[in-house]
């Protein structure tokens, strides 16, 4: 059935019926776009290359690093 046949069809229902089947087109269109915002994950090692993670992850940090990021602790 068409689009436009099935908006015919909508007009004939009584109004309390017409009511309902909007707010159902409404969830429907909803639930739609709720699903469009999920957010995908992102590619594996998409920072490859970039920077580099101590051995000792919570070393501290030597002063040239500390200099380059404009902090010193």
């Amino acid at each position: 059935m068409q689009i436009k046949n099935k908006k015919n069809i909508i007009k004939t229902l009584p109004l309390e019926m017409q009511k309902e089947a909007e707010n159902y087109i409404e969830y429907l269109l909803s639930k739609d776009r709720a699903a469009k915002k999920i957010k995908k994950h992102r590619p594996y090692a998409l920072c490859r290359g970039e920077f580099e993670i101590s051995d000792d992850f919570n070393a501290q940090l030597s002063d040239d690093i500390l200099k380059t990021r404009g902090r010193s602790f």
